[in-house]
């Protein structure tokens, strides 16, 4: 219950992320946290949304593997980085089984950014890069990427331009607007 976001501009990802932690699986009692779900580790930045044992796993991993000045590409975080991060869930017990039997990290899943992209890192521990410039998980996803649109389509048909930081700020506060499960304050990360 939560909205991260990013936005791919000009060879950077800007990413952000609201305060909101559910604390039971009915979504009754929620706080806001203090931690950040959106951070940097490297050249890699991280959008988190979902359990924070599994978030913590992945910052702990990526922290392990990945040093401020590496190259960091779609083949090494598929062929490094996502199986390590398999096998430390299954032996910590936080995979739990998916429709058809497969090993899934629940409802958490992520937004990487690296090299001036974003992946969704999905609950199945497949990654993807989407089309459009923009991404948003979470409770707020349906908002913000509706605000994201349109922000798009105001730049195209009235020739304005809008910052990718006042593009990422905007999504989260219409998510938050129309959602009762997103929440300030946000933070913000440029990769």
């Amino acid at each position: 219950m939560t909205c991260v976001v990013s936005y791919e501009h000009e060879g950077s990802v800007y990413l952000g992320g609201d305060s909101y932690l559910c604390n039971d699986p009915q979504g009754e009692f929620y706080n806001l946290c203090s931690e950040s779900k959106v951070y940097r580790v490297g050249n890699i930045g991280v959008a988190v949304c979902g359990n924070v044992s599994v978030e913590q796993t992945l910052e702990e991993l990526l922290r392990k593997h990945i040093s401020n000045d590496q190259f960091v590409d779609l083949k090494f975080i598929k062929s490094e980085i996502l199986p390590k991060f398999r096998r430390i869930l299954k032996r910590r017990d936080l995979l739990v089984a998916g429709e058809n039997g497969s090993e899934m990290i629940g409802k958490s899943c992520f937004i990487l950014a690296f090299n001036g992209k974003s992946y969704f890192l999905e609950e199945d521990l497949s990654i993807w890069n989407s089309q459009a410039p923009y991404n948003a998980i979470g409770a707020g996803e349906k908002p913000a990427k509706s605000a994201f649109e349109a922000m798009e389509l105001l730049e195209k048909d009235l020739k304005i331009k809008i910052s990718p930081e006042k593009k990422v700020e905007t999504a989260l506060k219409t998510a938050a607007n129309l959602h009762h499960q997103v929440s300030g304050p946000f933070t913000y990360v440029k990769v």
